[in-house]
This record gives structure tokens, sequence and C-alpha cells, in this order.
């Protein structure tokens, strides 16, 4: 099976709690789908963005057994347009999870977050 949007976007919600907890207070991004996190106006500096992607991929590891990953080989500025919103990057989530050969559902685990 393949992990659905909704699950996805609680993944990328997750990471980015856990993306909060090391930003300065008052500086917090909003959990919405539609917030800018990268591009113009976005919330997340090169850092950030690094730090998102690779939380998600080891999140997605624990839940699905998958390992994806969000940046194919190539210039990282043309591959912007896939973080700009939580929204798009739960699709890339799910994309990725589709071209795993072996796919599978979320285990049966509770989303919970943790830094450190």
């Amino acid at each position: 099976m393949r992990m659905e949007f909704d699950r996805a976007l609680e993944v990328v919600y997750g990471v980015i709690d856990v993306v909060n907890s090391i930003r300065p207070k008052g500086d917090e991004i909003p959990k919405r789908r539609d917030i800018i996190l990268a591009g113009e106006d976005g919330s997340l500096d090169s850092l950030g963005l690094v730090t998102l992607a690779l939380g998600i991929e080891r999140r997605v590891t624990e839940l699905t057994g998958n390992e994806i990953s969000l940046l194919n080989d190539g210039d990282f500025q043309s591959q912007l347009g896939v973080f700009r919103t939580p929204s798009t990057l739960a699709e890339l989530i799910v994309e990725r999870l589709r071209q795993c050969p072996t796919s599978s559902s979320f285990r049966t685990s509770t989303l919970n977050w943790s830094v450190g």
C-alpha cells in the first residue's frame, strides 16, 4: 500500500514541529497546507530546507520501512518548487513511495515527534 496524502501531511507537520523547536521564539512556522516554505517569501533558509528534507526522509523510513529521497540528483534550486508548501511536500512523499519497489503502509505506531 502507499502512504496516503493526509498521513504524508502529518509527517511534514511533525517535522515542522521539530524545525520549530530550534527556531527563535516568535519565528515558528505555522502548520498550514499553504504556508510558503521555500522560494520567494519562504519561511526557511537553505539549512532549514535541508533539515526539513532529512527529517521527513528519516520519518518516512521509520513509518514505512522504505527509504526515499526528496531531492533528485541535480540542481537544488530547480527542485525548490516541491518544497514550496507542506501540501507540495506531502504530494512528493506519496509520489516517491509509489516509486518504491516494495512500498508498504505506515506501521501502526503513533506519530510521536521528539527532538534529539
